[in-house]
C-alpha cells in the first residue's frame, strides 16, 4: 500500500508512458536506441546525443528517440541546443509528445510562464509522459508558492501507483519523488517514497536516475550511510552524472569533509551551467567567508535562471554579511515575488 490506498497494480496509463524518458524499462527495440540509452545510462553524453539524434531526425522510435536527443544535451547543460532539437525533431501534429521534455528544460532555465503552457499543454493533449509533465507542472507550483494547487498535483500520483500495472522506471521515480513532497505533511510517506524508488530500480536496474533521487531522500533524512551506498551504485554505473556528484556533495558537507568544494565544482565540469549547482557551490563559499567568490558563483547561476531562488537566495546572504541593506532588499523582493512562502531564505540568513 502507498498512502491510504490500496495497490491493485501499476499505471493502465503506463503502458505508454514507457517511451517516457531515456532509462524507462520496455523492450529492447533496435540497436541504435539500445546504444542511446546505454550511451546516456553510462554518462557517455556525446554518443547519446549523436544516436539519438539519428534517430530522432529519421523518425526512427519517435517521440522517445527526440526526447532522449534533447535530454542528453540537457544534461550537460546545452538548454539552448535541446530546445533546437525538439523543434527539428517535432513531427506535425504530434510536436506535444515533446511539450513535457520542453517544459522540464525551459524550467530549468527560468522561463515559468513558457515552461506552464507546455507542461499543461501536453496533460491536456494526453502526451504518453503526460505523468511526468504533471510532476514537472507540481514542482514548478510549488517553487512557486502555489502550495495547495502543488499538493493536488502530488497527491494525484497516489491513485496513479495504486490504479494500474506497468510503469516504467522513470514514472516510479516520479511516483517517489512526488511523495517526498507530500512526505512533508505525512512522514509515513517517505516510507512508501523509497519503496516508489526500490521499484524504479527494479523496473530499470541500468538507469542511476532512482538511486540518485533516493540517496537525496536519504540525506535530506540524516541517513548519510544509506546515502552513499546508493550514490557508489549510481557512480558504478554513470561516474559522469552530474547530479549524482552534486549529491556527493551535499553528503561531504553533510559528514564534515573539505571534498564538498571540489565535488560541486567537478559537477560543474560536466554540466557547467547547472543552477542548483552553481548556487551550492555558493552557499559552501559562504560557509568559508569567501563572499566574492560566493557572489561569483550566484550570479553566474542567475546568468542561466533569473529566477533561481536558491541563487537569489545566496545573493540576499552575501548582501546581508557585506552590510549592504539595499542590495539585500533588493535581493530580497526578487525572491520573494517569485515565491512568498519561500522559507530559505531566512534558513540562509539565520
Amino acid at each position: 500500500m502507498i498512502g491510504r490506498r490500496e495497490v491493485t497494480g501499476v499505471g493502465a496509463l503506463a503502458a505508454a508512458l514507457l517511451l517516457a524518458v531515456p532509462g524507462c524499462a520496455q523492450d529492447a527495440g533496435p540497436a541504435d536506441l539500445a546504444t542511446a540509452r546505454e550511451a546516456y545510462q553510462t554518462g557517455d553524453y556525446e554518443t547519446a546525443v549523436e544516436t539519438y539524434r539519428g534517430l530522432a531526425r529519421a523518425g526512427i522510435d519517435y517521440p522517445e528517440s527526440a526526447r532522449g536527443w534533447a535530454r542528453s544535451l540537457a544534461i550537460t547543460g546545452r538548454y539552448r541546443e535541446a530546445l533546437d532539437a525538439l523543434e527539428d525533431a517535432a513531427l506535425e501534429g504530434a510536436g506535444v509528445q515533446l511539450d513535457a521534455t520542453r517544459g522540464a528544460i525551459l524550467r530549468v532555465i527560468g522561463r515559468t510562464d513558457e515552461a506552464e503552457r507546455a507542461l499543461r499543454a501536453a496533460i491536456e493533449a494526453g502526451a504518453s509522459d503526460q505523468a511526468l509533465a504533471r510532476l514537472e507542472l507540481a514542482e514548478l507550483e510549488w517553487d512557486r508558492g502555489a502550495r495547495d494547487e502543488a499538493i493536488r498535483l502530488f497527491d494525484g500520483f497516489i491513485d496513479f501507483y495504486n490504479t494500474g500495472r506497468g510503469l516504467g522506471s522513470a514514472e516510479l521515480s516520479a511516483v517517489g519523488t512526488a511523495l517526498t513532497y507530500l512526505g512533508r505533511n505525512d512522514s509515513q510517506l517517505f516510507h512508501d517514497a523509497v519503496r516508489a524508488y526500490d521499484e524504479a530500480m527494479a523496473a530499470d536496474p541500468g538507469n542511476p536516475e532512482p538511486r540518485i533521487l533516493s540517496a537525496e531522500l536519504f540525506l535530506s533524512k540524516f541517513d548519510s550511510r544509506e546515502a552513499g551506498v546508493l550514490l557508489d551504485e549510481a557512480e558504478r554505473r554513470n561516474p559522469n552524472h552530474p547530479r549524482a556528484i552534486l549529491a556527493r556533495a551535499r553528503r561531504a558537507k553533510f559528514d564534515g569533509s573539505y571534498e564538498a568544494i571540489e565535488l560541486a565544482e567537478r559537477s560543474l565540469e560536466i554540466n557547467p551551467n547547472d543552477p542548483e549547482a552553481r548556487a551550492y557551490l555558493a552557499r559552501l563559499y559562504l560557509d568559508l567567508e569567501d563572499v566574492d567568490r560566493a557572489e561569483r558563483e550566484a550570479r553566474a547561476a542567475l546568468e542561466v535562471n533569473p529566477g533561481s531562488l536558491a541563487a537569489l537566495t545566496e545573493l540576499a546572504a552575501v548582501a546581508h554579511i557585506r552590510g549592504d541593506a539595499d542590495g539585500f532588499a533588493a535581493a530580497r523582493d526578487r525572491v520573494l515575488a517569485l515565491n512568498p512562502t519561500h522559507a530559505d531564505l531566512y534558513e540562509a540568513l539565520a
